[in-house]
């Protein structure tokens, strides 16, 4: 599906717009549309685990305690650290004043070393310890997809393509004759139903329990 499918769809919704090539409403359709496509990934971000197709990898510098985060990551999934042997899993922590437990070590957040966890503040991902060398980082997680043109791919699954062109013909109807709650509303019934669907593959069991702190006596 492609920019000029979902103008369609949105003149199918409202005969009087023209949004066709070349006719008066493309470029209001198109800013209405990435409008309406960057809400839908403020609420798809919102959703661990869910739409996160994003990978890609950051280094870190040693000596350094913090790399800047990647741009355009709206939901960051999970962290690993290439080793040797592959890839393995980093730590979450709650907040950056923080202690790991590891290789039955307590490592202070200011040690030098290889990372094993992190915090982030959504501008730069803090480590735990602190890199003593260069390390590569691969990260999972939700990218924002880019803007929209009558010729570029529609980034996710058709099913969206209905609430989307709905929720952009209303937002260009909202300064004619709408009020803004009826815009949160429309906004419920479209991406809601939606979003649902698509996150219905995930049908396990409640996980199970991930210790990352141990006590001895």
């Amino acid at each position: 599906m492609t920019g000029q499918d979902l103008l369609n769809l949105m003149e199918m919704l409202d005969n009087e717009l023209q949004l066709q090539v070349g006719e008066a409403d493309v470029v209001r359709g198109l800013r209405a549309l990435n409008a309406s496509q960057d809400y839908m990934e403020s609420l798809i971000a919102q959703k661990p685990g869910f739409l996160g197709d994003g990978l890609g990898t950051v280094t870190t510098t040693g000596a350094q305690d913090y790399t800047v985060y990647p741009a355009g990551l709206l939901r960051l999934d999970l962290l690993q650290r290439q080793t040797d042997s592959g890839w393995t899993d980093l730590d979450s922590l709650d907040n950056p004043i923080s202690e790991v437990y590891h290789d039955w070590l307590y490592l202070p957040s200011g040690a030098d070393g290889a990372p094993e966890a992190y915090w982030t503040n959504g501008t730069n991902i803090y480590w735990t310890p602190t890199p003593d060398i260069t390390y590569t980082i691969r990260w999972f997680g939700m990218m924002r997809k880019s803007d929209l043109t009558t010729g570029s791919t529609f980034g996710y699954d058709d099913l969206l393509s209905l609430p989307l062109a709905a929720f952009a013909v209303r937002l260009l109807k909202q300064g004619i004759e709408d009020q803004v709650n009826d815009i949160y509303t429309l906004a419920r019934e479209t991406f809601d139903p939606a979003l649902a669907a698509l996150a219905g593959f995930r049908r396990e069991q409640a996980p199970g329990k991930r210790y990352r702190y141990h006590h001895t006596t």
